[in-house]
């Protein structure tokens, strides 16, 4: 809570970009799983090339994106993780604005478990009718341990999407920190004290996106 001797006021930190992506994401990982659970292969292998765009995507945004966004903005070391520990355990946590140390290594955890999701999907067969576009390029043993991990790590993601959940919710309940919402609006109350991030225009994800996609497209297709 902002105090006279702490005054904060709202900060936009999250650019359009990486909004759209993370709901977005949210919805893809869910619509994957109910069509993997209705039978709906094609339309499961769809989405799942859709989900490998925005995960090419965020990683090129994570380059070339707003300051809050770029992985070199919240790259965590071992101090700061222990030290972000420490005044959380006391119920203290900075305010930070973007992920904190902590945040940003479930955010790492996520995105590579989605990119492994989504690329082992390519490799993949269900042994009747459909494979993945790459299943060719490998034998069927392989192409079998691909799918074996393509499901087993899909229950990995979910328990991390559940840490992820669970923490928001905390932030924003217990802690005071509209977390969540600032992912919605963008903004985010901060001290006086901490700058204002840098942000790009989010027109030049357009680019970026296009990038990804063809990317998609060319290992889909041309493979």
């Amino acid at each position: 809570m902002a105090t006279k001797a702490n005054p904060e006021r709202p900060v936009r930190i999250w650019d359009a970009p990486t909004r759209l992506f993370h709901w977005l994401l949210a919805l893809l990982v869910g619509a994957a799983y109910l069509s993997q659970e209705l039978g709906h292969i094609d339309r499961h292998m769809t989405i799942g090339y859709v989900i490998l765009t925005l995960v090419l995507f965020r990683v090129l945004w994570g380059f070339a994106g707003s300051e809050p966004s770029r992985f070199a903005s919240f790259v965590p070391g071992p101090r700061g993780v222990i030290g972000y520990l420490r005044a959380l355990l006391a119920g203290r946590p900075p305010k930070t604005p973007g992920h904190n140390p902590v945040g940003a290594l479930l955010i790492f955890a996520m995105l590579a478990l989605v990119a492994f999701q989504a690329s082992t999907g390519l490799f993949a067969n269900d042994d009747i009718f459909s494979e993945g576009p790459l299943a060719k390029l490998v034998d069927k043993d392989t192409s079998d341990w691909l799918t074996q991990m393509h499901e087993t790590s899909f229950w990995i993601l979910l328990g991390l999407v559940g840490v992820h959940v669970t923490a928001n919710l905390g932030y924003e309940l217990v802690l005071k920190q509209p977390v969540v919402r600032a992912m919605v609006s963008g903004s985010k109350p901060l001290p006086e004290a901490v700058r204002a991030p840098r942000l790009r225009s989010p027109w030049l994800a357009l680019p970026v996106l296009a990038v990804a996609a063809v990317t998609v497209w060319y290992i889909v297709t041309r493979l």
